[in-house]
């Protein structure tokens, strides 16, 4: 629809990092992967690209949510605790709240992307972040602002993980080895010859709008976990 929409000026398109393509292979996310086949799509078309912005988004504030990432209370070692499949060192590039997203295509709608793409294949990307943070001290940071006091991140097997989650835990694993693999900054990086990346926090009209991740979880009711 984007491409037969003549009065199209701006497309903008959610993305993620072609974990496969960065890793040569070694660390497959099929979520992340089949975005990065429509970065490709869209990039092949010369007219859709030249209006096109791709946003490449972190970790979600609100991820808490949902179950291979909500913390649980161990009465016995009075504290919480959280088993990831990957070590505790390992970066989260994190978005903040989801609206962040917002904030940034509302900027881009006011102040021009301040950068060209090389040729005509070279895609636009912001990177629309508010920092990143190893995951004891993402963790640590939601604990203590929740009021959840200690919170102990443990790394076990991938096959474990697996074995919890079911197939949440296939996906969402793959993507913390993928993270786990890289490091930053690839984890947040693309992969077209001629590609363009700028930080959101670098944006005139976006930078001083972002909610921080501390800021998002304030907001938040963490009662029931």
């Amino acid at each position: 629809a984007a491409v037969r929409t003549t009065t199209l000026k701006t497309y903008f398109w959610s993305t993620l990092p072609a974990a496969s393509e960065l890793t040569n292979g070694e660390a497959p996310v099929p979520h992340f992967d089949g975005k990065g086949k429509i970065d490709a799509y869209i990039k092949n078309d010369p007219v859709l690209n030249a209006k096109t912005i791709f946003l490449l988004t972190g970790f979600y504030a609100s991820n808490f949510s949902h179950p291979p990432f909500t913390p649980i209370y161990s009465k016995p070692a009075g504290q919480y605790i959280l088993a990831l499949p990957g070590s505790t060192s390992t970066y989260i590039p994190s978005l903040g709240p989801v609206t962040n997203i917002g904030v940034a295509v509302s900027g881009l709608l006011q102040h021009p992307y301040p950068k060209t793409a090389s040729g005509p294949k070279g895609g636009r990307y912001v990177h629309v972040t508010t920092g990143k943070y190893s995951m004891q001290e993402y963790f640590s940071k939601w604990a203590e602002i929740a009021g959840k006091g200690k919170i102990q991140v443990l790394s076990i097997p991938f096959e474990q993980y697996e074995a919890l989650y079911g197939i949440w835990g296939t996906e969402l694993g793959l993507m913390i080895k993928f993270w786990e693999a890289v490091g930053a900054p690839k984890m947040w990086g693309s992969v077209g010859d001629g590609d363009v990346m700028i930080d959101s926090r670098d944006l005139e009209g976006v930078r001083d709008r972002l909610l921080s991740t501390e800021d998002a979880w304030k907001q938040m009711d963490w009662e029931n976990i």
